[in-house]
This record gives structure tokens, sequence and C-alpha cells, in this order.
């Protein structure tokens, strides 16, 4: 999944894993593990979860998420109308948890979905959920 090899896709279909929707290409693990670093020393001091109705889409080049908004909208060029289908969404769950620590591909989601407001997105998974907070990934659905 490189820019290079993304560029020569203009069109198609694009699957991808939650891991590698959180991951970042060769050129940001190095900036990850730092980050990573300081978001453990911020969450010692007792850091704040991200407000989901307040989200900012990073689109850091490094992340791979980044990579899949510059693809699906042609480098910004069009609306980015596609559709996004996430599989097993449950994986997303634990935006909003209501101990512990919030889900890093629950933010994942949110912020391609944010990124992407023209996307018809289907959300499939066989897991039941047992609150609407569990749900929180699922920002289409107005909840």
């Amino acid at each position: 999944l490189s820019a290079t090899r993304l560029k020569e896709l203009p069109e198609g279909i694009l699957f991808c894993t939650y891991a590698t929707l959180i991951s970042r290409n060769a050129n940001g693990r190095k900036k990850a593990a730092e980050e990573e670093e300081e978001e453990e020393a911020e969450e010692k001091r007792g850091r704040a979860k991200i407000d989901v109705d307040t989200v900012i889409v990073n689109l850091d080049p490094t992340r791979r998420l980044s990579q899949i908004v510059h693809w699906m909208t042609h480098n910004g060029t069009t609306a980015g109308d596609g559709g996004l289908i996430f599989d097993e969404a449950h994986r997303a769950k634990n935006l909003c948890p209501d101990g512990g620590k919030q889900s890093v591909t629950g933010l994942c989601v949110l912020e391609l979905q944010c990124a992407l407001p023209n996307a018809k997105v289907v959300y499939c998974s066989a897991t039941g959920c047992s609150s609407v907070k569990g749900m929180a990934y699922m920002s289409r659905l107005g909840l």
C-alpha cells in the first residue's frame, strides 16, 4: 500500500483490515512510536479522551487512513462519494468507553467517515451490542 501504487489505481475496490487502517507507512513508524510515548505520558497525567462530537481528522501523510482518503477523493479532486463497508464493525467498539482506554480502531473508523462525508456507509456485524454507546462509531446512524 505505497502512495505510488495507490496513484496507479485510479478506481477499484480496496480491501483493508482494521490493523492496516490504524497503521502508518514505513516513514511514520518512528513518528508513531514517539507519539505513543507522548500519549502514555499524557495518559499518566490524566489526559481527557477525544470528544467524538468534535473529532478532527488527522490527515498526516504517514497514516494509512490518509492514503485511503486521498485515494478515495483522487487526491482531493472529487468528493469521495464511494462506499465504505465496515465488516466485523464491532471491532470499532469502545469509542466511548465507560472506563478504560478509548479504541484507536473506533477513532480511525470515525475519522474515515468524517473525512469522507459523501461516502455511503454499511456497517456489518453479527455480534450484538449491549448499549447504544457501543455503537458510537456508527456516526451515520445519527444515534
